[in-house]
């Protein structure tokens, strides 16, 4: 008995008729199938959200970027010591690090954020053009200071000798 059940489902495929995909499309259109199934729409098209992005992917963006800058700080940071001769010690980095690392977060946060907005962006230049030559000064001005401590230092060795 149960092979005669297992030979009847086996034959009822063959039993099937094949419809066309033409005949498929016509029953479904006829039906009215594709017209009651509710389609979303996307995430990027939602009322108010175009040209924005989430808080999410806005923190990883600039986390992208924040990565190879730190790297970027960190490895100058040892290039100065070397020109120096002097090693550059764990603690001396972190400290630079403790130090730069939530000013440099929080600048490219917000010029990531606001790259498509003008106003942001002539803010971001006005404060390039006041922060650039101050910039400039303090390098130079502890260059100025670091050399003529070498120099001291130097002439100091010189008289005890």
């Amino acid at each position: 008995m149960a092979r005669k059940n297992a030979k009847s489902t086996k034959e009822s495929p063959s039993n099937q008729q094949e419809i066309s995909e033409e005949e498929q499309w016509r029953i479904i259109n006829e039906t009215g199938l594709l017209k009651q199934m509710k389609t979303s729409p996307p995430t990027a098209r939602v009322e108010g959200l175009e040209g924005q992005t989430p808080f999410a992917e806005e923190i990883l963006n600039a986390m992208l970027l924040i990565a190879p800058f730190t790297f970027l700080l960190v490895m100058m940071d040892i290039v100065v010591h070397q020109q120096y001769a002097r090693k550059a010690g764990l603690n001396v980095i972190v400290e630079r690090l403790v130090s730069a690392l939530p000013i440099l977060s929080i600048f490219i946060y917000y010029t990531n954020k606001h790259r498509r907005n003008r106003r942001a962006q002539f803010l971001f230049f006005a404060m390039s053009l006041v922060v650039g030559p101050r910039l400039v000064w303090v390098v130079n001005r502890a260059a100025w200071g670091a050399v003529m401590q070498q120099v001291r230092c130097a002439t100091e060795l010189q008289e005890i000798n």
